[in-house]
């Protein structure tokens, strides 16, 4: 699900970060791992969804001193995992991918945070740990390209153009330091060791997967309601289905019975719907001209006489 989930988008990284810290508890659950599989995989989960944090700061262009703090925590989650998947007994069982992944990893994170606290450090004119930052996060780099067979293609693009942006920075620091600020670059060691911030944990399973918690079995009919309501459903689709041929033969026998009393064609012309032909209507006019029943009468009369 964490794979599948599109982290371009906020709902995705979202539902990303979610899936890797309950894959992370799950692993930590599971009784049939070893304790160092579990835990060098639980490391793994936690370092990809502290990854899904650091797009997001990223994203929302937090301020470089939470980037790195954010980022550094990725690094030393996947510290963690390479080290125990280079140590024995995992080492004889893991594909030597998964170690050179994690090992590039760290480095590529460790370099992020650099990276990061450097822009802090550029706008805070101390320029002296801003050069000694970044030299720093460029050999953690370099060092790493010797895990880089089999890695993906885009792993190795983003550690490249992240060196590009690092040695960019570095000389620009460099010459800035040589022309304005002169001060002497401190070793890496004498430095405080970078911050780092969790912000992801392994969901915990064992609420999750309480039986005790859910009637697993509410919605499961037994046998015999179901044939019983099976039977119940063929009734009510019989009794339908009878009503609905008595109502056709009905209309069927209304409709002869009333083309055998001109009907409703005969209703129909009473109520004036119907126009009588010309000829008829005439004739009609004539007889109303005179007066009608009675005019005819009083004629006939005169006729007679």
């Amino acid at each position: 699900m964490a794979f599948s989930a599109d982290r371009t988008a906020a709902g995705g990284l979202k539902q990303a970060c979610n899936s890797f810290q309950a894959a992370a508890g799950a692993f930590a659950f599971l009784l049939d791992l070893s304790a160092e599989c579990a835990a060098a995989l639980e490391r793994l989960m936690l370092a990809q969804a502290q990854e899904c944090f650091f797009e997001k700061v990223i994203g929302d262009a937090k301020a470089p001193g939470l980037c790195c703090k954010v980022a550094r925590q990725v690094s030393l989650y996947y510290e963690e995992a390479s080290a125990a998947l280079n140590s024995p007994p995992l080492n004889q069982h893991f594909d030597r991918m998964w170690i050179s992944y994690a090992q590039i990893k760290a480095a590529h994170f460790y370099a992020e945070a650099c990276y990061r606290i450097s822009l802090d450090l550029h706008e805070r004119e101390e320029i002296a740990e801003e050069i000694a930052r970044l030299k720093s996060a460029i050999g953690a780099l370099n060092d790493s390209k010797q895990f880089a067979r089999g890695v993906a293609a885009p792993l190795l693009d983003a550690v490249n153009d992240l060196e590009g942006c690092l040695n960019l920075n570095l000389e620009r620091a460099l010459k800035e330091n040589d022309r304005v600020y002169l001060m002497r670059v401190p070793q890496i060691s004498s430095l405080a060791p970078l911050p780092a911030a969790s912000l992801v944990k392994p969901f915990p399973m064992a609420d999750i997967l309480d039986a005790s918690k859910e009637r697993l079995f509410a919605t499961l009919v037994p046998d015999n309601s179901a044939k019983a309501l099976s039977r119940y459903t063929q009734m009510v689709d019989d009794i339908i289905r009878v009503q609905a041929e008595t109502l056709q033969q009905g209309s069927e026998t209304a409709s002869i019975r009333l083309k055998e009393m001109d009907l409703p064609h005969s209703i129909l012309a009473l109520d004036g719907i119907f126009s009588l032909p010309a000829d008829i209507k005439e004739d009609v006019e004539a007889v109303l001209v005179v007066g009608g029943p009675a005019g005819l009468d009083a004629e006939f009369q005169q006729l007679r006489t």
